[in-house]
Order: C-alpha cells, then structure tokens, then sequence
C-alpha cells in the first residue's frame, strides 16, 4: 500500500465539493416538488437520504482519478461531505433545533466507500 500523497488528498476534496453541489441541486428539485406536490414527512426524509446517498456516489465516481486505496478515499469522502452538509444546511436553519442524523453518517460512510472501491475497480480495469 502506498502512501498517501497530494493527488489522494485532491481527490478527496473534489470529491466532498461535488457532493456538496450535487446536493443543493437535489435539494433544490426536492422543494419544488414539495411545494407542488403532496408529500408527506416520510417522503420528505426518504428523498433527502437518497440525495444524500446519490451526491457523494456520484462525486466519488467522477473526481477519483488515481486508481488506490479507493476505500480509504471513499470513506473519508462520505464522511467529511456528511459533516459538512450538516453544517451548512444547519446554517441555513440557523443552527435552530437541528440535530445531527448519525445514520446519515453511517450511509454516507457506506456509500463513499462502496462508491470508492467500485471507482478504483473499473478504473484498474480500464488500463
């Protein structure tokens, strides 16, 4: 296993920036189809898991591009986006009653290494 270097540590970063993109991009089409469409709490919450789980998926996929330690890079990705998301939406709500999700931590834990590993799979197969 090497050790870590500029590129891993770019990577991560750009990582946990596009996720952070991907996300205000579905959590803006989330509020127009709550605002135009009857959905319930719990539809609420499933859709912004799955925005969750999809940005830091997608942002793994595209930002990856040295082929290792893929699962090491993914699960930093996922947790530092989760600890930034938090922060920043919480901001928006000025900080007023939110609570931190842990299981979001865990799914974006989960989906930043599976995303990690798969990324560094196809790419070492590519070449």
């Amino acid at each position: 296993m090497n050790k870590p270097d500029k590129r891993f540590f770019l990577d991560i970063i750009k990582a946990i920036l596009y996720a952070i993109l991907f996300s205000f991009v579905g959590i803006l089409i989330l509020a127009v189809a709550v605002k135009y469409a009857d959905l319930t709490e719990k539809s609420i919450v499933i859709g912004n898991t799955v925005i969750k789980t999809l940005s830091i998926t997608i942002a793994v996929l595209i930002s990856f591009k040295t082929n290792e330690l893929g699962l090491l890079k993914g699960v930093l990705s996922g947790f530092f986006y989760i600890l930034l998301a938090f922060l920043i939406f919480s901001a928006f709500e000025k900080f007023d009653g939110v609570k931190f999700n842990y299981p979001d931590l865990i799914l974006g834990i989960l989906a930043g290494g599976i995303s990690g590993i798969i990324k560094v799979n196809l790419k070492s197969k590519r070449n």
